[in-house]
């Protein structure tokens, strides 16, 4: 399972504020990230000089994971047709999730004759951990 990565840039509006906009001591110094997640990375710290460009924060988007798998090409229009899956991630995490298939690669890899699929996984408590190897059946 995966995440999405997004990385936060800094505004220098929203960091400096204006005497115009009477924006609060505590809102100018607030950045708010546009998705909800995980930090993973910091790359600034307190008291650094921020510009538009610069990003802050890494974060990992956990809802929905990124389930990715390799199948060999036989089983391409077996897959081809349906819509979920089911994923049983591996100890220490339990249990077993239906997963909407969201791409299936359309080129095929000659030397190991496979074909790629992703599918999404809704995580929406952020219960599931993402890069937890796990087995997914297409019944």
């Amino acid at each position: 399972m995966r995440s999405k990565t997004y990385f936060a840039a800094g505004n220098p509006a929203a960091v400096e504020g204006s005497s115009s906009n009477n924006i609060t001591g505590q809102k100018r110094r607030t950045i708010r990230s546009p998705v909800d997640g995980v930090i993973t990375a910091r790359m600034l710290a307190a008291g650094e000089f921020v510009y538009e460009q610069s990003p802050i924060l890494e974060i990992a988007e956990i809802n929905p994971l990124f389930v990715e798998t390799f199948l060999p090409i036989d089983l391409y229009q077996h897959v081809r047709g349906k819509e979920t899956a089911t994923v049983v991630p591996a100890a220490p995490v339990s249990g077993r999730f239906e997963a909407k298939i969201s791409v299936v690669d359309q080129v095929f890899d000659a030397a190991s004759g496979t074909f790629g699929v992703r599918l999404l996984l809704d995580n929406p408590d952020g219960a599931l951990p993402a890069g937890v190897p796990c087995r997914v059946y297409f019944d």
